[in-house]
C-alpha cells in the first residue's frame, strides 16, 4: 500500500493507525487534565487588591482558614531586590501579626547584624541606616526593608512587651556582630577575663576578610575558649543577666562556629542550608521556652525555602 508516496505494509499501516489514535487520545486527555487543572486552579486563587503594605487585609482574609495551623510560614522570592516581593513580605507580615498572632519574624540574613535591627525595633537604640548597614548584604539595604522594620519599631512602641515583635537572622556568612555581642555581654556581666578577650580579637577582621585555615583554626580556638568560660560561669553570668541573654549569647557563639565550618568546608552551599535549618529550629525553641511564641514567618530566596523547610521537617520527626 501507497500513502504519501511511501509503501507501507498492513502491519506498519496497523502500528502507524494505533500510535496516531494514541497520541491524539493523549492530546484529549491532556487537554482535559489542563482544563481540570485551571478549573481548580480559579476556584482556588486568591486576588490581591496590592502588594503594597498599609492597605488593610480585606483581601488576605481567606488565608485565615488556611493558614491557621501553620507554624512557620515561608515567603520565598525569584530575585534578591524586586520591589514587588518585598512589599508584599512586609503586608504578609503585618497580616500575620495583626490578624494570626504571629510576633517572631527570620530573615535570610546574618544573625549578629539581625540582633541590631531586633535592638532597634525593641528599644530603639541605633537607627534605621545602622540597621540597613549591619545586615551587609546590598538586598536588604532597600526602602521597603526600611519601611518594614520602622513599622515593626511604631507597633513595639503601641503594644505590650509580652506581644512585641522580634527580628531574627538565620543565616551565618558575617560574624562580626556577633563577636561584638559577646564581648559587650562579657564586659557587662564582669568576666575577669574582658581584657584578655578584647585583645586576643582585635585582629578579628583580618579573620574575616583573609581568612586561611591556619588563622581560622587559631580564631576558631580562641571563640572555644570563650565559650568554655560562659559553660564554666553560667550560674554566675546569668545572676549578672538573665537567662534569657545568657542563651542568647551561648547562640552567638554557636553562629561563630558555623561561620568558621562554613569557611572551612568544601560543601558551602550544603553547609549554610544545614546552618540556617538549626539557627531556625533554635530560634522557635527559644522564642517558645522564653516568650511563648511557637510559630515564625521566614524571609529567604525559593531556592532555599524548601530545603530549610524539609531540614526542620525531618528533625521534626526525630
Amino acid at each position: 500500500m501507497k500513502i504519501g508516496g511511501i509503501i507501507m505494509n498492513k502491519k506498519a499501516l496497523i502500528v502507524l493507525i494505533v500510535v496516531t489514535i494514541i497520541f491524539a487520545s493523549f492530546i484529549e486527555i491532556k487537554a482535559d487534565a489542563e482544563s481540570e487543572l485551571t478549573t481548580r486552579l480559579k476556584e482556588s486563587l486568591i486576588p490581591l487588591k496590592t502588594t503594597e503594605p498599609r492597605n488593610g487585609f480585606e483581601d488576605l482574609m481567606p488565608l485565615k482558614e488556611i493558614l491557621k495551623d501553620k507554624k512557620i510560614i515561608g515567603m520565598g522570592e525569584a530575585t534578591h531586590g524586586t520591589s514587588e516581593f518585598f512589599q508584599m513580605k512586609h503586608r504578609m507580615f503585618e497580616f500575620l501579626v495583626e490578624e494570626m498572632g504571629y510576633r517572631v519574624f527570620g530573615i535570610e540574613a546574618e544573625f549578629g547584624g539581625a540582633q541590631v535591627v531586633n535592638d532597634y525595633i525593641l528599644s530603639g537604640k541605633g537607627s534605621i541606616q545602622t540597621c540597613l548597614d549591619a545586615m551587609k548584604f546590598w538586598t536588604w539595604n532597600t526602602q521597603e526593608v526600611a519601611d518594614m522594620i520602622e513599622w515593626m519599631k511604631e507597633y513595639n512602641e503601641n503594644t505590650t512587651d509580652e506581644n512585641k515583635i522580634r527580628f531574627y537572622g538565620f543565616d551565618m556568612q558575617s560574624v562580626d556582630n556577633n563577636v561584638d555581642y559577646v564581648l559587650d555581654y562579657l564586659e557587662k556581666i564582669g568576666s575577669n577575663n574582658i581584657t584578655q578577650y578584647k585583645a586576643s580579637l582585635k585582629d578579628s577582621n583580618k579573620v574575616y576578610y583573609h581568612s586561611n585555615k591556619d588563622s581560622l583554626k587559631k580564631f576558631n580556638l580562641k571563640i572555644d575558649k570563650i565559650h568554655a568560660d560562659l559553660i564554666r560561669n553560667k550560674d554566675n553570668y546569668i545572676n549578672n543577666s538573665s537567662v534569657e541573654e545568657y542563651d542568647l549569647i551561648l547562640q552567638h557563639i554557636a553562629v561563630i562556629s558555623q561561620w568558621v565550618d562554613f569557611q572551612t568546608n568544601g560543601a558551602k552551599s550544603e553547609t549554610r542550608d544545614y546552618h540556617m535549618a538549626e539557627n531556625v529550629r533554635w530560634i522557635l525553641e527559644y522564642e517558645n521556652r522564653y516568650y511563648g511564641n511557637d510559630k515564625i514567618m521566614l524571609w529567604l530566596i525559593m531556592d532555599i525555602l524548601p530545603i530549610v523547610i524539609l531540614k526542620l521537617k525531618r528533625w521534626e520527626k526525630t
